[in-house]
């Protein structure tokens, strides 16, 4: 039986800092990694904006986030990938948004979240 996947974190990384801040939440055990791939069936659930998944390499196997949207045709939602290198280990952080979200300030960047502000 699989696991359900569910985002790491929601709201939007945009800076490789708050992808290391959403890399040592999964670490430190607030944040939670995603534990597999996304399935082709799940993605209009989970490619949603605001949406983030953060996978660890040697935990998951997973060399990196992969999705079937094709991202050139892609005009509303876009998304922002990240390598984070933490105790010897690579974490991928994929951060799914739209402009009008960010526009409008309606996704919270981890280091504005009560759960991670102090990391």
């Amino acid at each position: 039986m699989s696991s359900i996947l569910k985002p790491s974190y929601e709201g939007y990384v945009g800076t490789p800092d708050e992808a290391r801040r959403v890399v040592q939440g999964c670490v430190m055990g607030i944040l939670h990694h995603a534990p597999r791939r996304m399935r082709k069936s799940e993605e209009a659930e989970l490619i949603q904006s605001g949406n983030v998944f953060v996978v660890e390499k040697n935990a998951s196997g997973i060399e990196e986030w992969v999705d079937s949207v094709d991202w050139n045709a892609s005009e509303p939602l876009k998304k922002k990938t990240f390598t984070v290198t933490m105790h010897g280990h690579r974490h991928h952080v994929t951060s799914y948004y739209t402009d009008e979200d960010i526009r409008n300030h309606r996704l919270q960047i981890p280091s504005c979240s009560v759960l991670l502000q102090n990391i």
